[in-house]
């Protein structure tokens, strides 16, 4: 996993699921993250790789991370996930069980993955860089670069080791794995499965009306919900989302100071900005989801309702702020991102921060 440009030699990680273990890639890699859609199958491809979808104009290959981890294969389900991670102009997808959130990683939590006594200098772990614990909670960091450059030689040694593997009953584990070689993205999908897969794969086709682009022109956006409405903040401000866990509430202090949370030895402010963003009444519930942002010298915890996508966004697909858009305070908003068949305004966070008068001090 390669590590971000954080403060103090600290790692920002997106956080996922697989096969009951929880995974880290770098949030430097994520172009998008999508519910899974339906493939299609490409002759001679390697195992662990289930097949392509278009992204809208951009071809995406996608792998089976558990096949690549060396792990039984599963039946693909709607509830899937696939984080699409960029590699240089490449684009490459990984299914997983579920994307939880964004952490912090400090240097003092992570350590060298396990050598298993091999001697020095050998690596046990092909795909492992680094093991992350936070509390009680040990998280996989992966190794980015070997996981998405096939190696045909690590190929070998991830199929002789799987078709190795023996079920209790003696029976080999792979008896119960779709063939591969039924040119059908997920044969064993019920019809209404295949609806939503195939559903899914036309809304990605719509091509970007905009010609070749580069990362630098590429915005890395979350998406949030506040009460009814969406807004999208850069990652670049983002330090990590988390719970509202045990909020203490200060004293004479205005309403939109919700309180402050200890966050893993460091006080944390916690705030609320709708009343900034002129949100109406019935939108202001507070929510239970944190974004920590650091703005300049001060870090913040933003009250959010959840953490909808992560999604990269080419700055010429920016749209301009709807017409209909009158009663939020159009000062703190950058713009507008098509998000499904809605829009999500695109929030200027360090501004609400610095002139919003949501920080204690701040005019």
């Amino acid at each position: 996993m390669q590590t971000t440009e954080s403060p103090a030699g600290q790692t920002t990680g997106l956080l996922f699921d697989l096969a009951g273990a929880r995974y880290a890639v770098s949030v430097s890699r994520v172009f998008e993250i999508l519910w899974l859609p339906e493939l299609t199958p490409v002759a001679q491809a390697p195992f662990d790789t289930p097949g392509i979808f278009n992204l809208r104009g951009r071809i995406v290959t996608v792998i089976d991370l558990n096949l690549r981890l060396g792990y039984r294969a599963e039946r693909y389900r709607p509830s899937n996930r696939v984080i699409v991670l960029a590699d240089g102009e490449k684009l490459v997808g990984i299914i997983v069980d579920a994307v939880r959130e964004v952490r912090q990683l400090d240097a003092t939590q992570i350590s060298d993955a396990p050598d298993y006594g091999l001697p020095d200098g050998q690596r046990a772990s092909l795909y492992i860089s680094h093991v992350a614990r936070i509390g009680d909670e040990i998280i996989t960091l992966l190794d980015e670069e070997r996981l998405l450059h096939y190696s045909q030689g690590l190929h070998d040694l991830i199929l002789e080791a799987n078709m190795s593997a023996k079920a209790p009953g003696g029976a080999d584990e792979f008896d119960k794995v779709p063939a591969r070689d039924i040119p059908v993205f997920c044969p064993e999908a019920t019809p209404e499965e295949r609806e939503i897969f195939r559903k899914r794969a036309r809304n990605l086709l719509e091509v970007l009306n905009v010609e070749d682009h580069s990362e630098s022109e590429l915005l890395q956006l979350a998406v949030l919900a506040l009460g009814r409405e969406l807004f999208a903040i850069e990652l670049n401000v983002v330090l990590e989302f988390t719970d509202i866990k045990n909020p203490t509430q200060i004293p004479c202090t205005p309403d939109h100071i919700v309180g402050c949370m200890n966050l893993r030895g460091e006080i944390l402010t916690i705030v609320d900005i709708r009343g900034v963003l002129n949100l109406g009444l019935s939108a202001r519930t507070r929510g239970n989801k944190l974004v920590v942002a650091r703005i300049g010298d001060i870090t913040v915890g933003v009250v959010v309702d959840d953490v909808l996508d992560i999604r990269a966004v080419p700055t010429r697909d920016l749209h301009d702020i709807p017409s209909a858009v009158r009663a939020f305070n159009k000062d703190f908003l950058r713009g507008a991102v098509s998000f499904g068949d809605r829009f999500a305004l695109l929030l200027d966070l360090p501004r609400v921060i610095r002139e919003g008068g949501v920080v204690l001090g701040d005019a």
